[in-house]
């Protein structure tokens, strides 16, 4: 296959009409001397996001699924229509600024490189990551439980921006099978069992979301994360 585009970003996008244009532009800007194209998919959008993406120029894809596919979905669906030798997604509100996209890129594109995330906590003490302690916490149980239940030893699985080599997602993506929060950890755990090698990044989120994470869905996280494994064993 001769792909079209040196590099393809995924952009999944719900409820994101106050931020998707520039978000996209921001992009488009930094990449201005490559060649490339976004592709932003529209999941289960209830304000303006899929109008906000209008008049964009030829190198903007956009999707629009009105029914929920979950993140993970998008991103799949995102993939199977690009056309790019490199492929990444990143979030629809800017977390991550233009110049880590930039460093994750170049990274990725050094010939032996499959795999490059971003990692808010590589390289950092506790005290110096971004958020409140409760949000730190959480994110250390969830480290110690990937690790341990799955064996997955990767800092930060569930940073929103990453990068591959075209050849990677296609020998992995139909055996996917997760569309919601645990989808960067079963496709990382996909790529790190056959073999390919991941580089980790250190970045720093332009500003701090707001966590949704509590007791009770560490408790569901660590029930997707048994399926996640049980999936793995029949799949090896």
């Amino acid at each position: 296959m001769i792909n079209d585009f040196m590099l393809s970003i995924i952009i999944p996008a719900k409820n994101s009409e106050t931020f998707i244009k520039k978000t996209v532009n921001d992009i488009l800007r930094e990449f201005k001397k490559e060649d490339i194209e976004l592709i932003v998919v529209c999941n289960d959008c209830r304000d303006n996001t899929y109008a906000e993406c209008s008049g964009f120029s030829k190198t903007v894809k956009v999707l629009n699924f009105p029914n929920k596919i979950g993140k993970g979905g998008a991103i799949i669906k995102g993939f199977l229509v690009s056309k790019g030798e490199i492929v990444g997604y990143t979030d629809s509100d800017g977390a991550y600024t233009p110049k880590y996209i930039r460093r994750l890129f170049d990274e990725i594109s050094k010939e032996n490189r499959d795999v490059v995330i971003a990692s808010r906590w590589i390289g950092k003490k506790f005290n110096q990551v971004e958020g409140n302690i409760w949000r730190k916490i959480y994110g250390r149980m969830w480290f110690f439980m990937v690790k341990n239940l799955i064996g997955l030893k990767i800092k930060d699985t569930q940073a929103g921006l990453k990068f591959f080599k075209r050849y990677v997602l296609t020998d992995i993506i139909d055996n996917i099978r997760s569309t919601d929060f645990s989808f960067d950890l079963e496709l990382l755990l996909k790529i790190k069992n056959r073999g390919y090698n991941i580089v980790q990044i250190p970045v720093k989120e332009q500003y701090v979301k707001k966590s949704t994470v509590n007791l009770l869905s560490i408790l569901n996280m660590s029930f997707s994360l048994v399926k996640i494994r049980l999936r793995s064993n029949f799949q090896k």
